[in-house]
């Protein structure tokens, strides 16, 4: 007789812990995570709120080609089954643009100048050569066409151009007979 109060009691735990699981969790009662792809971060939250989400910004980046401030990436994904409430992580692209140093170019070869440039998150621009004793010296760096002093902050993905020499005997090609 206590063994069979024991089993109903053990069987009427385990069926009680189990729908009071379903009703906690929420079992089987989930949402369809909407693209916020390319929204401001208050129309996603107006989205959200709709279907029973929230996000939250959790990074920025910077993409030129991208609208300032609009939804670049999501976790969890579009389509993603998640339940009500949850928070959707969402990564922005920046509203301003990572700034960077122009550094001092002068003096180096146009392969250290370049790879410098690249390094920085600059972006080569036009190469005018001018007479000099040394080939692919870096003699000036410009921004346009106005000179930049190294150390100055600038956007990344500005255009450097860079003034370069060139010896007058390295421009003379001989022909053979």
């Amino acid at each position: 007789r206590n063994l069979l109060i024991c089993i109903i009691l053990v069987v009427v735990m385990v069926v009680g812990a189990m729908l009071f699981l379903n009703v906690v969790t929420k079992h089987n009662q989930e949402l369809v995570v909407p693209d916020f792809s390319n929204m401001t971060v208050a129309e996603a939250e107006a989205v959200a709120s709709q279907v029973g989400m929230r996000v939250e910004v959790t990074d920025s980046v910077y993409a030129k080609r991208m609208r300032k401030g609009a939804v670049r990436d999501q976790n969890p994904a579009p389509g993603a089954k998640v339940k009500e409430g949850r928070r959707i992580a969402l990564t922005i692209n920046a509203i301003n643009a990572k700034k960077v140093t122009v550094p001092n170019l002068v003096g180096l070869s146009m392969r250290q100048a370049l790879a410098e440039i690249h390094s920085r998150g600059l972006v080569l621009g036009k190469l005018i050569y001018v007479q000099d004793m040394a080939t692919n010296n870096v003699l000036r760096q410009l921004r346009g066409f106005k000179e930049i002093e190294p150390g100055t902050m600038v956007e990344s993905g500005t255009v450097i151009n860079l003034v370069v020499g060139l010896n007058s005997t390295d421009n003379v090609t001989f022909v053979p007979y």
